[in-house]
């Protein structure tokens, strides 16, 4: 059976994987796995993963890419396996309390295929041996201290994407193993892209994928 890759953007694959045909939606063949590009986003990448994993089966899907870390002892270029995420912009502001689905009763914390409020999927072995962190993921990337602080204290976060929630809810649903693997390309403060080391994220992430799968 085969895996299959995700990514947001073909950027994050490009120097890897040959992509010149990637267009949101299209699966690529590369041997024995396929390449799905999604999109930026949450609602693309449910989408795309939905209506692929409605006609396909996956012995397992790889959620790949670049993220933001809210700890500086993780430099750029750390990779990391996200162990369990959760939908962090999800529910509504009350003056500057904070209240999640749940607390607004729309939905309850254990209500498959969440646990305690998080996505968290059951481990894949062979990646048993990249550091483990929590998630969020997002529409808007935090970059503003207030926000980064607030978003620090409520979720206990190591690290924030903008699809990672989207993609465990689409798999977990379908019931399709999977898992995130995120390289660090910057740390999540007052944007400024001049601190960013994509390439460095990405030469680690293609690195540790090249291990795996045969391109």
């Amino acid at each position: 059976m085969k895996r299959l890759i995700v990514s947001a953007t073909a950027l994050e694959l490009r120097g890897l994987i040959e992509l010149n045909d990637a267009v949101p939606g299209r699966v690529l063949e590369v041997g024995n796995t396929d390449i799905l590009i999604t999109g930026v986003g949450q609602t693309a990448t449910a989408v795309q993963l939905g209506k692929l994993l409605t006609t396909t089966k996956y012995a397992a899907a790889i959620n790949v890419g670049i993220c933001g870390c809210f700890h500086r002892n993780m430099i750029p270029g750390t990779l990391v396996k996200v162990e369990s995420d959760c939908f962090a912009d999800l529910g509504a502001e009350d003056g500057e309390e904070w209240l999640d689905v749940y607390d607004l009763n729309l939905a309850g914390r254990n209500d498959f295929p969440f646990t305690d409020g998080c996505l968290v999927p059951e481990p894949i072995p062979a990646f048993r041996h990249i550091q483990g962190v929590k998630g969020i993921t997002v529409n808007r990337t935090s970059g503003k201290d207030t926000t980064i602080e607030k978003m620090k204290k409520y979720f206990q976060a190591d690290i924030e994407t903008m699809e990672g929630a989207a993609f465990y809810y689409s798999c977990m649903m379908m019931d399709v193993p999977c898992i995130q693997i995120r390289a660090v390309s910057n740390f999540i403060e007052k944007r400024n892209k001049d601190n960013w080391e994509i390439g460095k994220a990405l030469t680690a992430l293609h690195q540790e994928l090249a291990l795996h799968f045969e391109f």
